[in-house]
Protein backbone atom coordinates (compact mmCIF):
# COMPACT_ATOMS: atom_id res chain seq x y z
CA UNK A 1 0.00 0.00 0.00
CA UNK A 2 1.78 2.87 -1.29
CA UNK A 3 -0.63 6.55 -1.79
CA UNK A 4 -0.51 10.16 -0.80
CA UNK A 5 -3.46 12.48 -0.08
CA UNK A 6 -4.38 15.82 1.23
CA UNK A 7 -4.03 16.16 4.87
CA UNK A 8 -7.61 18.36 4.71
CA UNK A 9 -9.41 15.49 3.23
CA UNK A 10 -8.07 13.03 5.39
CA UNK A 11 -7.90 14.86 8.36
CA UNK A 12 -12.34 15.30 7.94
CA UNK A 13 -12.53 11.74 7.14
CA UNK A 14 -10.65 10.56 10.41
CA UNK A 15 -12.89 13.15 12.23
CA UNK A 16 -15.81 11.86 10.79
CA UNK A 17 -15.17 8.17 11.87
CA UNK A 18 -13.91 8.82 15.37
CA UNK A 19 -17.26 8.32 16.75
CA UNK A 20 -17.86 4.68 15.33
CA UNK A 21 -14.14 3.09 16.90
CA UNK A 22 -14.11 1.15 19.71
CA UNK A 23 -12.69 2.97 23.00
CA UNK A 24 -11.65 0.00 24.64
CA UNK A 25 -11.48 -3.52 23.04
CA UNK A 26 -9.84 -6.94 23.24
CA UNK A 27 -10.21 -7.04 19.80
CA UNK A 28 -7.48 -4.69 18.68
CA UNK A 29 -8.61 -4.05 15.53
CA UNK A 30 -11.57 -2.85 16.51
CA UNK A 31 -9.35 0.69 18.20
CA UNK A 32 -8.17 0.87 14.88
CA UNK A 33 -9.22 2.34 11.56
CA UNK A 34 -9.01 0.27 8.41
CA UNK A 35 -7.43 2.18 5.18
CA UNK A 36 -8.02 0.84 2.13
CA UNK A 37 -6.45 2.30 -1.08
CA UNK A 38 -8.37 1.46 -4.68
CA UNK A 39 -5.72 2.64 -7.98
CA UNK A 40 -8.42 2.20 -10.29
CA UNK A 41 -10.81 4.31 -8.70
CA UNK A 42 -8.34 6.75 -6.90
CA UNK A 43 -10.07 6.28 -3.39
CA UNK A 44 -9.14 6.18 -0.25
CA UNK A 45 -11.53 4.11 2.33
CA UNK A 46 -11.01 4.59 5.92
CA UNK A 47 -13.63 2.51 8.14
CA UNK A 48 -14.29 1.58 11.53
CA UNK A 49 -16.94 -0.24 13.84
CA UNK A 50 -17.63 -1.41 17.20
CA UNK A 51 -19.57 -3.83 16.40
CA UNK A 52 -22.87 -1.92 17.25
CA UNK A 53 -22.19 0.15 14.46
CA UNK A 54 -19.83 0.86 11.38
CA UNK A 55 -18.48 3.42 8.86
CA UNK A 56 -16.48 3.44 5.80
CA UNK A 57 -15.92 6.78 4.35
CA UNK A 58 -13.96 7.67 1.00
CA UNK A 59 -11.88 10.01 0.11
CA UNK A 60 -10.14 10.99 -2.93
CA UNK A 61 -6.38 10.30 -2.90
CA UNK A 62 -3.98 12.64 -4.61
CA UNK A 63 -1.75 9.72 -6.31
CA UNK A 64 -1.94 5.57 -5.63
CA UNK A 65 1.44 4.01 -6.41
CA UNK A 66 0.11 0.58 -5.11
CA UNK A 67 -2.76 -0.87 -4.00
CA UNK A 68 -3.33 -2.34 -0.67
CA UNK A 69 -5.10 -1.97 3.04
CA UNK A 70 -4.37 -2.35 6.76
CA UNK A 71 -5.64 -1.41 10.07
CA UNK A 72 -3.77 1.76 11.95
CA UNK A 73 -4.54 3.07 15.32
CA UNK A 74 -7.22 5.19 14.93
CA UNK A 75 -6.43 7.64 17.76
CA UNK A 76 -2.87 7.88 17.28
CA UNK A 77 -3.14 8.61 13.16
CA UNK A 78 -6.08 11.04 14.32
CA UNK A 79 -4.20 13.18 16.67
CA UNK A 80 -1.32 13.53 14.76
CA UNK A 81 -3.06 14.17 11.18
CA UNK A 82 -4.78 17.25 12.96
CA UNK A 83 -0.94 18.55 13.94
CA UNK A 84 0.86 18.22 10.73
CA UNK A 85 1.40 21.61 8.82
CA UNK A 86 2.12 19.97 5.89
CA UNK A 87 -0.61 20.38 2.60
CA UNK A 88 0.03 16.13 1.89
CA UNK A 89 0.03 13.14 3.79
CA UNK A 90 2.18 10.14 1.73
CA UNK A 91 1.69 6.30 3.14
CA UNK A 92 4.02 3.42 2.79
CA UNK A 93 3.81 0.18 3.72
CA UNK A 94 7.07 -1.92 4.30
CA UNK A 95 7.02 -5.66 4.31
CA UNK A 96 7.28 -5.71 8.59
CA UNK A 97 4.13 -5.11 8.91
CA UNK A 98 4.68 -1.14 9.35
CA UNK A 99 3.43 1.78 7.86
CA UNK A 100 6.19 5.33 6.67
CA UNK A 101 4.15 8.68 7.01
CA UNK A 102 5.50 11.29 5.83
CA UNK A 103 4.24 14.74 5.73
CA UNK A 104 6.86 17.88 4.86
CA UNK A 105 9.88 17.28 7.41
CA UNK A 106 7.99 15.18 10.17
CA UNK A 107 8.28 11.04 9.46
CA UNK A 108 6.29 8.78 11.96
CA UNK A 109 6.21 5.10 11.51
CA UNK A 110 3.30 2.89 12.76
CA UNK A 111 2.34 -0.73 13.29
CA UNK A 112 -0.36 -1.95 11.01
CA UNK A 113 -2.43 -5.14 11.25
CA UNK A 114 -3.66 -7.19 8.37
CA UNK A 115 -6.81 -6.10 6.94
CA UNK A 116 -8.12 -9.63 8.05
CA UNK A 117 -8.16 -9.16 11.29
CA UNK A 118 -10.64 -6.10 10.58
CA UNK A 119 -15.07 -7.34 10.70
CA UNK A 120 -16.63 -6.71 7.45
CA UNK A 121 -19.19 -3.76 7.73
CA UNK A 122 -21.57 -4.75 4.76
CA UNK A 123 -24.37 -7.30 5.21
CA UNK A 124 -24.64 -10.07 3.40
CA UNK A 125 -27.84 -8.84 1.82
CA UNK A 126 -30.09 -5.88 1.99
CA UNK A 127 -32.42 -3.73 0.40
CA UNK A 128 -32.52 0.49 0.18
CA UNK A 129 -36.25 1.08 0.94
CA UNK A 130 -35.93 4.95 1.35
CA UNK A 131 -34.60 7.26 -1.04
CA UNK A 132 -34.49 10.59 1.39
CA UNK A 133 -33.12 14.57 1.53
CA UNK A 134 -29.85 14.87 3.60
CA UNK A 135 -31.36 17.86 4.91
CA UNK A 136 -34.97 16.46 5.54
CA UNK A 137 -33.73 13.44 7.00
CA UNK A 138 -31.41 15.36 9.24
CA UNK A 139 -34.25 17.66 10.38
CA UNK A 140 -36.56 15.04 10.92
CA UNK A 141 -33.92 13.31 13.63
CA UNK A 142 -33.04 16.44 15.20
CA UNK A 143 -36.40 17.26 15.96
CA UNK A 144 -36.87 14.03 17.60
CA UNK A 145 -34.10 12.70 19.26
CA UNK A 146 -34.04 14.51 22.59
CA UNK A 147 -37.63 12.54 23.62
CA UNK A 148 -35.56 8.99 23.50
CA UNK A 149 -34.95 6.93 26.49
CA UNK A 150 -31.54 6.99 27.99
CA UNK A 151 -32.03 3.85 30.28
CA UNK A 152 -30.99 0.80 28.31
CA UNK A 153 -31.77 -1.44 31.01
CA UNK A 154 -35.39 -0.99 31.49
CA UNK A 155 -36.84 -0.71 27.80
CA UNK A 156 -33.59 -1.14 25.16
CA UNK A 157 -35.75 -0.39 21.95
CA UNK A 158 -36.90 3.21 23.04
CA UNK A 159 -33.12 4.21 23.42
CA UNK A 160 -33.41 4.10 19.63
CA UNK A 161 -35.93 5.81 17.08
CA UNK A 162 -38.45 4.12 15.66
CA UNK A 163 -37.88 4.76 11.13
CA UNK A 164 -41.09 3.93 9.16
CA UNK A 165 -43.01 4.28 6.06
CA UNK A 166 -46.43 3.85 6.22
CA UNK A 167 -49.79 4.68 3.86
CA UNK A 168 -47.50 6.69 1.88
CA UNK A 169 -46.03 8.97 5.07
CA UNK A 170 -42.03 8.44 6.43
CA UNK A 171 -42.31 8.78 10.02
CA UNK A 172 -39.67 9.02 12.53
CA UNK A 173 -40.53 8.86 16.49
CA UNK A 174 -38.75 8.86 19.74
CA UNK A 175 -40.14 8.13 23.04
CA UNK A 176 -39.11 7.46 26.48
CA UNK A 177 -42.56 6.59 28.32
CA UNK A 178 -43.02 10.29 29.56
CA UNK A 179 -43.02 11.96 26.23
CA UNK A 180 -43.36 11.24 22.61
CA UNK A 181 -41.56 13.43 19.53
CA UNK A 182 -43.35 12.94 16.22
CA UNK A 183 -41.92 13.62 12.61
CA UNK A 184 -43.50 12.66 9.60
CA UNK A 185 -43.13 13.77 5.90
CA UNK A 186 -45.46 12.39 2.51
CA UNK A 187 -42.94 9.95 0.50
CA UNK A 188 -43.11 7.29 -2.02
CA UNK A 189 -42.00 4.32 -0.43
CA UNK A 190 -43.25 0.69 -0.06
CA UNK A 191 -43.71 0.56 4.23
CA UNK A 192 -41.09 -0.85 6.15
CA UNK A 193 -40.39 -0.36 9.80
CA UNK A 194 -36.94 -0.40 11.99
CA UNK A 195 -35.89 1.11 15.33
CA UNK A 196 -32.26 2.33 14.87
CA UNK A 197 -29.85 3.17 17.94
CA UNK A 198 -30.25 6.97 19.07
CA UNK A 199 -25.98 6.83 19.42
CA UNK A 200 -25.70 5.72 15.54
CA UNK A 201 -28.02 8.40 14.60
CA UNK A 202 -26.23 11.18 16.17
CA UNK A 203 -23.25 10.31 14.57
CA UNK A 204 -25.53 10.49 11.33
CA UNK A 205 -26.07 13.62 11.83
CA UNK A 206 -22.96 14.79 12.45
CA UNK A 207 -21.72 13.38 9.63
CA UNK A 208 -24.71 15.06 7.24
CA UNK A 209 -24.03 18.38 8.72
CA UNK A 210 -20.31 18.10 7.55
CA UNK A 211 -21.31 16.77 4.09
CA UNK A 212 -25.07 18.14 3.01
CA UNK A 213 -23.03 20.60 0.67
CA UNK A 214 -21.46 17.52 -1.33
CA UNK A 215 -24.46 14.92 -0.79
CA UNK A 216 -27.94 15.71 -1.76
CA UNK A 217 -29.96 12.55 -0.97
CA UNK A 218 -29.27 9.71 1.75
CA UNK A 219 -30.61 5.99 1.04
CA UNK A 220 -32.08 4.02 3.81
CA UNK A 221 -31.14 0.35 3.74
CA UNK A 222 -32.79 -2.85 5.41
CA UNK A 223 -30.71 -6.18 5.64
CA UNK A 224 -32.67 -9.01 4.53
CA UNK A 225 -32.81 -10.56 7.95
CA UNK A 226 -33.85 -7.26 9.50
CA UNK A 227 -31.05 -7.19 12.24
CA UNK A 228 -29.01 -4.32 10.78
CA UNK A 229 -30.14 -0.81 8.65
CA UNK A 230 -27.71 1.11 6.29
CA UNK A 231 -27.50 4.49 5.66
CA UNK A 232 -25.43 5.82 1.95
CA UNK A 233 -24.51 8.71 0.33
CA UNK A 234 -21.63 9.64 -2.39
CA UNK A 235 -19.19 9.65 0.98
CA UNK A 236 -19.94 7.32 3.70
CA UNK A 237 -21.79 4.65 4.31
CA UNK A 238 -23.23 3.89 7.88
CA UNK A 239 -24.09 0.17 8.81
CA UNK A 240 -25.84 -0.83 12.22
CA UNK A 241 -27.57 -2.74 14.18
CA UNK A 242 -31.06 -2.68 14.50
CA UNK A 243 -33.22 -2.88 17.93
CA UNK A 244 -35.45 -5.80 19.08
CA UNK A 245 -38.64 -5.07 20.40
CA UNK A 246 -42.27 -3.70 20.32
CA UNK A 247 -42.55 -0.17 20.21
CA UNK A 248 -45.20 1.87 21.85
CA UNK A 249 -48.13 2.65 19.44
CA UNK A 250 -47.44 6.10 19.61
CA UNK A 251 -50.08 7.36 17.03
CA UNK A 252 -52.84 5.89 19.24
CA UNK A 253 -51.55 7.94 22.38
CA UNK A 254 -51.29 10.74 20.50
CA UNK A 255 -54.65 10.97 18.60
CA UNK A 256 -56.29 9.82 22.13
CA UNK A 257 -55.49 13.24 23.64
CA UNK A 258 -59.18 15.33 23.75
CA UNK A 259 -58.33 18.75 24.03
CA UNK A 260 -59.78 20.70 27.69
CA UNK A 261 -57.91 24.01 27.04
CA UNK A 262 -55.58 24.93 23.94
CA UNK A 263 -52.99 28.16 24.34
CA UNK A 264 -51.30 30.01 21.37
CA UNK A 265 -48.11 31.14 22.33
CA UNK A 266 -44.99 32.67 21.07
CA UNK A 267 -43.05 30.23 20.36
CA UNK A 268 -39.57 32.45 20.95
CA UNK A 269 -41.04 34.09 24.00
CA UNK A 270 -42.87 31.62 25.95
CA UNK A 271 -39.04 29.41 25.92
CA UNK A 272 -37.60 32.25 27.04
CA UNK A 273 -39.80 32.32 29.93
CA UNK A 274 -39.66 28.32 30.92
CA UNK A 275 -35.87 28.76 30.30
CA UNK A 276 -35.71 31.55 33.36
CA UNK A 277 -38.05 29.37 35.39
CA UNK A 278 -36.04 26.45 34.73
CA UNK A 279 -33.02 28.00 36.39
CA UNK A 280 -35.09 27.10 39.46
CA UNK A 281 -36.80 24.65 38.90
CA UNK A 282 -34.02 22.01 38.31
CA UNK A 283 -32.67 22.68 41.69
CA UNK A 284 -36.47 21.45 43.10
CA UNK A 285 -36.13 17.79 41.78
CA UNK A 286 -35.36 15.76 39.15
CA UNK A 287 -39.08 16.42 37.34
CA UNK A 288 -38.00 19.82 36.93
CA UNK A 289 -41.65 20.85 38.13
CA UNK A 290 -43.21 24.09 36.81
CA UNK A 291 -46.73 24.84 37.45
CA UNK A 292 -49.46 26.43 35.04
CA UNK A 293 -52.83 28.75 36.35
CA UNK A 294 -53.88 28.58 32.97
CA UNK A 295 -56.79 31.43 33.08
CA UNK A 296 -58.38 33.40 29.81
CA UNK A 297 -55.94 34.94 27.93
CA UNK A 298 -52.25 34.30 30.03
CA UNK A 299 -51.15 31.35 31.72
CA UNK A 300 -49.27 32.29 35.60
CA UNK A 301 -45.98 30.03 35.74
CA UNK A 302 -44.17 29.64 39.02
CA UNK A 303 -41.26 27.22 40.46
CA UNK A 304 -40.36 27.06 44.40
CA UNK A 305 -37.29 25.17 45.58
CA UNK A 306 -35.24 25.55 48.49
CA UNK A 307 -32.84 27.63 46.53
CA UNK A 308 -35.55 29.84 45.86
CA UNK A 309 -38.81 30.71 43.91
CA UNK A 310 -40.00 32.34 40.42
CA UNK A 311 -43.10 33.50 38.85
CA UNK A 312 -43.84 34.57 35.31
CA UNK A 313 -46.90 35.65 33.60
CA UNK A 314 -47.10 34.75 29.94
CA UNK A 315 -49.76 36.54 27.71
CA UNK A 316 -51.40 34.33 25.23
CA UNK A 317 -54.49 33.41 23.86
CA UNK A 318 -56.71 30.77 25.07
CA UNK A 319 -59.48 28.21 23.64
CA UNK A 320 -61.28 26.08 26.45
CA UNK A 321 -61.46 25.98 30.73
CA UNK A 322 -59.46 27.04 33.05
CA UNK A 323 -56.80 24.66 34.16
CA UNK A 324 -54.01 24.35 36.91
CA UNK A 325 -51.14 21.42 35.59
CA UNK A 326 -47.78 20.96 35.81
CA UNK A 327 -44.63 19.74 33.57
CA UNK A 328 -41.15 18.71 33.63
CA UNK A 329 -39.99 22.08 32.45
CA UNK A 330 -36.54 20.49 31.00
CA UNK A 331 -39.32 18.28 28.72
CA UNK A 332 -41.36 21.42 27.46
CA UNK A 333 -38.10 23.21 26.58
CA UNK A 334 -36.48 20.14 24.23
CA UNK A 335 -40.02 20.07 23.04
CA UNK A 336 -40.97 23.94 22.35
CA UNK A 337 -36.96 24.22 20.71
CA UNK A 338 -37.83 22.47 17.99
CA UNK A 339 -41.31 24.04 16.71
CA UNK A 340 -39.38 26.36 14.31
CA UNK A 341 -42.43 28.92 13.64
CA UNK A 342 -43.58 32.07 15.59
CA UNK A 343 -46.32 30.58 17.38
CA UNK A 344 -46.68 27.49 19.15
CA UNK A 345 -50.16 26.08 20.15
CA UNK A 346 -50.59 23.87 23.26
CA UNK A 347 -53.10 21.61 23.55
CA UNK A 348 -53.91 20.36 27.09
CA UNK A 349 -56.04 17.10 27.83
CA UNK A 350 -56.73 18.29 31.20
CA UNK A 351 -55.09 18.32 34.98
CA UNK A 352 -53.80 14.60 34.49
CA UNK A 353 -54.02 14.33 31.14
CA UNK A 354 -50.70 14.91 28.59
CA UNK A 355 -49.97 18.26 26.33
CA UNK A 356 -49.63 18.56 22.68
CA UNK A 357 -46.83 20.58 21.56
CA UNK A 358 -46.47 21.26 17.98
CA UNK A 359 -46.61 24.50 15.34
CA UNK A 360 -49.50 26.26 14.80
CA UNK A 361 -51.13 25.76 11.39
CA UNK A 362 -48.20 23.40 10.07
CA UNK A 363 -48.44 19.76 10.07
CA UNK A 364 -45.45 16.91 10.60
CA UNK A 365 -44.51 17.58 13.76
CA UNK A 366 -45.92 17.03 16.98
CA UNK A 367 -44.72 16.13 20.56
CA UNK A 368 -46.73 14.64 23.65
CA UNK A 369 -45.33 15.28 27.14
CA UNK A 370 -47.19 13.77 30.10
CA UNK A 371 -47.65 15.92 33.71
CA UNK A 372 -46.17 15.95 36.59
CA UNK A 373 -48.23 15.04 39.97
CA UNK A 374 -48.63 18.55 41.74
CA UNK A 375 -48.27 17.88 45.55
CA UNK A 376 -50.60 19.17 47.52
CA UNK A 377 -48.12 21.31 49.86
CA UNK A 378 -46.85 22.52 46.82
Amino acid sequence: MRFSVKRTELARCLSAIEGFTARKSPLTALTGVRIKADKEAKIISCAATDLEMGIEFKIPAEEIQENGAGVLPSNILGNIVKKLDSDVVAFNADSNNKVNITAGAFQMALPMQDEADFPEIVPAESKDVLDISCDLFRDMVKKTIHARSNDPIVRAVLTGELLEARNGYFNVVALDGYRIAWRWEKVEAEDFSMVVPGKTLVELVKLIAEEDEEAASIKIGLAKNGTQAVFKTDKFMVVTRTLAGQFIDYEKLITGVEPHVTVTVDTFGFFSSIERLYVIAKEASENNTVIFNIRSGSIEAHTEADIGSAYEKIECETKGKELEIAFNAKFLLEAVKTVGVEKTELVFGGELQPCLVKPLNAEGQINFILPVKIRKNQ
